[in-house]
């Protein structure tokens, strides 16, 4: 009869770890972004010009959403962001700076790291420098 009972024990031992994975997954929660675009079109500016533009985020999970970071694919793109947590259901910018270095055709990538389930975000700036 001992054996059984130190099987038994065990058993709903592994049972009850197994039912705590579970419930951690289900309560696991993380931060959800949503962007009122993920592309800007400036149109035609010309060289000695230089443009901003406001990406506004929203944090429509359950938890705060930090961003990490925000990069740009090169030097004449600069983005500035608010380091506070953005409660749910608040908005923040993104506010991207660009002055040209080049005439031509301009699609700029700037990549967001936050505390979301897919980490790296991509939105981008185009237009065309005369």
């Amino acid at each position: 009869m001992r054996p059984i009972f130190i099987i038994s024990c065990l058993f709903l031992a592994l049972l009850a770890c197994k039912n705590t994975k579970k419930i951690d997954k289900e309560t696991k929660t993380s931060a959800k972004i949503l962007f009122n675009e993920k592309s800007h079109d400036f149109g035609f500016i010309s060289l000695k010009d230089s443009i901003e533009h406001d990406f506004v985020i929203e944090n429509i999970g359950e938890v705060p959403l930090i961003i990490q970071s925000v990069k740009a694919s090169c030097g004449c793109t600069v983005p500035g962001w608010s380091s506070k947590p953005i409660l749910p259901l608040a908005k923040s910018v993104v506010k991207v700076k660009f002055k040209p270095k080049d005439k031509g055709v301009v699609n700029k990538s700037i990549v967001l790291q936050a505390n979301t389930d897919s980490m790296f975000h991509v939105f981008y700036l185009k237009g065309n420098v005369r």
